[in-house]
């Protein structure tokens, strides 16, 4: 017997640069490496910074529930995945 598989389609419904989302953003040029959409929230790894960006769906900087989580300090690894201790 074989196993077939059905695609999924993803459908774009809006999008926004994180830079214009994001108040304080530690780089203006953010390079956006991995999404996790969890809780109704976007947690975003990044290339170039060692932090993960919190976005709720409203993709508005009005909103109030973005944040950065901050690496901590004296950390400098570029991470692809949540693997350390963060604080909020």
């Amino acid at each position: 017997m074989v196993a077939t598989r059905t695609a999924m389609q993803l459908e774009l419904v809006r999008e926004a640069k994180i830079s214009d989302i994001l108040e304080g953003s530690p780089d203006p040029r953010l390079e956006a490496s991995g999404v996790l959409a969890k809780d109704g929230l976007f947690y975003v790894i990044f290339d170039n910074i060692p932090h993960i960006a919190c976005i709720g769906p409203e993709l508005s900087r009005a909103a109030d529930n973005h944040m950065i989580m901050q690496a901590a300090p004296g950390s400098t690894s570029r991470l692809t995945g949540p693997t350390r201790a963060w604080k909020a």
